[in-house]
């Protein structure tokens, strides 16, 4: 007979560049996600001075709709989206002519989640936030009990540093991403349960300051059985 598919999550691209300082708007490189399966994109940037706008994200054929933004430290923000659509190519981010002093993004895709709402907003059923401005060696953002326990949790953080982002146990890292002058880290993970409390540890820090999300991810099979597989007895 047939099971549900679990909820699955794949890292498509993460990225860190602080060497277009100044610029107002940035590109991913092509990518190529499977069509009509939510995309989570987190994207942090740093300004010089100031608050960093959030940015808007733009790629033919896809949707996209914010989820939650979080300003944190000194001029600095991380933004997480989703995104349902179909068809390739490099994700633009915009900040309406505010340049940024860094950028960095983490773009990973869903299997298995429900892709209604604007832009596949109904995939995240909550999400909530954490930040420090200042001597923080870790991190856990607080999620309020599931609404289904086939449901699972992504999370997102950025910070002004290089050490690794150790996720906590039972978490998957999808992707991590850093650079010097000045410095700056991005990581993703997740995991397929109802864990409330995400979080990682910044491994080798004096203290960091940083800004995080997370969700709560919809889990809804596929459609024409593409979220089931046998399993033989």
């Amino acid at each position: 007979f047939l099971i549900m598919g679990l909820i699955t999550v794949t890292n498509l691209e993460t990225f860190t560049n602080n060497g277009n300082s100044g610029a107002t708007s940035f590109s991913t490189s092509s990518l190529t996600p499977s069509p009509n399966r939510v995309m989570l994109i987190a994207m942090a940037t740093q300004v010089a001075s100031g608050t960093p706008n959030a940015p808007t994200c733009t790629l033919a054929g896809w949707t996209f709709s914010q989820i939650r933004s979080v300003v944190f430290g000194t001029s600095r923000r991380i933004t997480l989206f989703t995104a349902i659509g179909t068809g390739n190519g490099a994700i633009l981010f915009d900040f309406a002519g505010q340049g940024q002093q860094i950028f960095s993004w983490s773009v990973v895709q869903c299997r298995n989640v429900n892709t209604r709402g604007t832009g596949g907003s109904n995939a995240a059923v909550q999400s909530a936030e954490n930040s420090a401005s200042s001597g923080a060696t870790s991190y856990t953002v607080t999620l309020a009990a599931f609404a289904s326990a086939s449901n699972g949790v992504f999370s997102c953080v950025a910070k002004p540093a290089t050490n690794n982002v150790s996720p906590n146990a039972g978490y998957t890292e999808l992707g991590e991403s850093s650079a010097s002058g000045p410095t700056w880290d991005i990581e993703s993970m997740w995991r397929d349960d109802n864990n409330t409390t995400p979080g990682a540890s910044f491994i080798g820090s004096g203290g960091d300051t940083y800004g995080a999300i997370a969700v709560e991810l919809a889990y809804a099979p596929e459609p024409g059985g593409a979220g089931l597989f046998p399993v033989l007895f």
